[in-house]
């Protein structure tokens, strides 16, 4: 695909890319961003600028990743999640908005909070929550455990980025089997994904199985993430744990189970879809 400058790639990038894309304008301007280091803002401002052959060589192969299916994300290194950007690469999920609703709902419990909270995130990723948290409220410090080496290193780079070593401490851990004490705040985006459907989802062709697989019956995380903070959630404590949207009932009837006493709710996200199993633990009483 030769072009002699800039825009001329991006109007024939965009068409070819409109077979996939309901966005492709947007799309390849981020993407011919990235490839040259600058903002999507001088790109849109630059389509006279004439381009070097190595520069449309580096652009075509980029864009026929692109229309392979490979995500946007992985290309670039970047997503946005929760108003904040992020670095990725292949060895995490690409944080998605409907995550924010754990996030939204974090927040807004520990608003309520009068006191200092220890937080614990498993499965952490490339740390978008645990981030997107501590940036948000100063009153709390965190562990992020991942069992993904590779995983933790993109989540230090986030944590770095954010100016936040001194508050999110990372564990290379299966869950939090080698992690003690107490946590007011418990939140996770365990792999949940029944094993069956993965070959049937294109979110499966690209991104980490490992993040994904959630056994049989995508339950196999969840159920032992439940009964591990059953020993772990302080008072008060809230746990946070997204979910498939077919986990409704079970997700309720586990939690349930471990923690007899708590408020347990599924919370919905803004399509209206079960997102995350709520578990709280409120304070005590002081009459």
């Amino acid at each position: 695909m030769a072009a002699e400058t800039l825009g001329d790639w991006l109007k024939g990038a965009a068409r070819q890319y409109a077979t996939i894309s309901e966005t492709p304008a947007i799309e390849v301007e981020a993407l011919a961003a990235a490839a040259l280091g600058v903002k999507r803002a001088w790109v849109a401002a630059h389509h006279d600028e004439p381009l070097a052959h190595a520069i449309s060589s580096k652009l075509n192969g980029l864009h026929e990743q692109l229309m392979n299916g490979v995500p946007l994300p992985y290309l670039t290194g970047k997503q946005e999640f929760y108003g904040l950007d992020f670095f990725v690469n292949p060895c995490v999920l690409i944080p998605r908005p409907e995550t924010e609703t754990l996030v939204e709902e974090a927040l807004a419990w520990l608003r309520r909070q009068r006191q200092s909270i220890a937080g614990l995130d498993l499965c952490t990723g490339s740390g978008c929550a645990a981030v997107a948290i501590c940036a948000n409220h100063d009153d709390i410090d965190m562990i992020a455990s991942d069992i993904s080496a590779e995983a933790l290193a993109v989540a230090k780079e986030n944590i770095k980025q954010h100016k936040l070593q001194d508050r999110i401490e990372l564990v290379q851990a299966d869950l939090a089997t080698p992690i003690r004490g107490s946590f007011q705040l418990i939140i996770t985006n365990p792999p949940y994904i029944p094993s069956a459907r993965l070959g049937n989802l294109a979110v499966a062709r690209h991104e980490p199985l490992l993040a994904l697989d959630g056994g049989e019956t995508g339950l196999d995380m969840i159920g032992r993430i439940i009964a591990g903070a059953a020993g772990m959630l302080g008072t008060p404590g809230l746990l946070l744990c997204e979910i498939d949207d077919t986990h409704e009932q079970a997700a309720l009837t586990l939690a349930r189970q471990h923690f007899p006493n708590a408020k347990c709710s599924i919370i919905h996200d803004l399509a209206h879809k079960p997102r995350a199993l709520r578990v709280e633990i409120p304070g005590e009483s002081h009459g």
